[in-house]
Parts: structure tokens; sequence; C-alpha cells
């Protein structure tokens, strides 16, 4: 019972910083952060819970691993895609042109 607890905490946590990032870097969302980092939470938390529960059903310790990897990573696009910004383009799209700016 412990393991998939701390489990579950810890797979919240890469959200949770996400977020505070986000708010600090993109801080001109308006009143539209009052809705979405409740949201974001929410939607996140309960995509982890059902993460958990169809991962203990896989036997295999490396798709185990895989399975949680992506889960992680789709909660933290989440946590990017649902950030708003008031008068910007999304963060989304500033983190492409940010990234095509410095490979370029």
């Amino acid at each position: 019972m412990k393991k998939p607890a701390i489990t579950y905490l810890v797979s919240i946590l890469p959200t949770i910083v996400t977020i505070m990032l986000l708010i600090r870097f993109f801080p001109y969302t308006g009143l539209g952060r009052i809705i979405s980092v409740p949201l974001t939470i929410l939607l996140n938390l309960v995509f982890l819970l059902v993460s958990l529960i169809v991962v203990q059903r896989i036997r295999s310790k490396v798709f185990q691993t895989l399975c949680w990897c992506a889960s992680i990573l789709i909660t933290i696009v989440n946590a990017i895609v649902m950030h708003p910004q008031e008068s910007s383009p999304s963060v989304f799209n500033q983190l492409i042109e940010k990234f095509n700016n410095i490979t370029s």
C-alpha cells in the first residue's frame, strides 16, 4: 500500500514544478490562472491515478517504467498547453519559437 501512494505522490511533482516554472516565466495570464492551475492539477491527478491503476496490472518492469515515463511526460505537456496567456501567443508556441531561435 505504501509503494503505490509514494509513487503517486512522486509522479505529481513534475506537474507542480512545471506549473511553478510557468507562473514564474510566463506571468501574464490575467484571471485565466485562477481557473487553469486548479483544473490542470485536477486533470493531471486523475490521469496519474488512472495510470497508477493501469501500471499495477502490467507485469514487466520495463513496460511499467515506460508507462510511467510516458504518463509524466503527458502531464508536463498538459500543464504547458493549459497555461493561459493574456495577450501573447500560447506558452507552447513561445517555447517552440525560442527553441527555433536557439537552434538557428
